[in-house]
Parts: structure tokens; C-alpha cells; sequence
């Protein structure tokens, strides 16, 4: 997904020079440490409410997916044995 250009970017984010993405992403992760188990139409929702300039939209994909990201358990790492490993 493109990222807005700068022209489209609500005046507060021209003024502290944020990043859409980066943006977005952040508070993704934020909101997911806060409500990890909203569905997606509650991030949906919870986006609406903080994003409320219409120059923000197109960065739902990117707050969904990183809130999903934010969410995913944590995988256990697995060491292989060296047997294991060149079978």
C-alpha cells in the first residue's frame, strides 16, 4: 500500500513531522499491549476513532496488521540437534 504523500497528511503530522507508517504502526502496537483480543471489527473501530482525518484511511491494512502482529504468541525457539540438523 502507498503511503500518503506528504500534501494529504493531516496538518498535526505535517507540524511534528511524523511518518504514516511508522505512525501507525506504533500505535498498533500500543493499543494491542492495552486490548490484544479485539476482533477485526474493533481495531477497525478503535482506527476510526483515533485516525479521524479521512488523510489517514488508507493506513488501516497497516495498523491491522501490525496490531495482529503485535498479538501473535510468542513462538518458543527450537535448537535442533546437530544429528537433527544434517539429516
Amino acid at each position: 500500500m502507498d503511503q500518503p504523500n506528504v500534501t494529504s497528511k493531516p496538518e498535526m503530522c505535517l507540524t511534528v513531522g511524523l511518518e504514516c507508517h511508522h505512525c501507525a504502526r506504533q500505535r498498533a502496537a500500543q493499543v494491542a499491549s492495552l486490548c490484544g483480543n479485539l476482533s477485526a471489527t474493533g481495531i477497525e473501530a478503535v482506527f476510526q476513532k483515533m485516525y479521524s482525518d479521512h488523510a489517514c484511511t488508507p493506513m488501516l491494512p497497516t495498523f491491522a496488521h501490525a496490531y495482529f502482529e503485535a498479538t501473535e504468541p510468542a513462538r518458543p525457539l527450537i535448537r535442533l540437534s546437530a544429528a537433527a540438523a544434517t539429516a
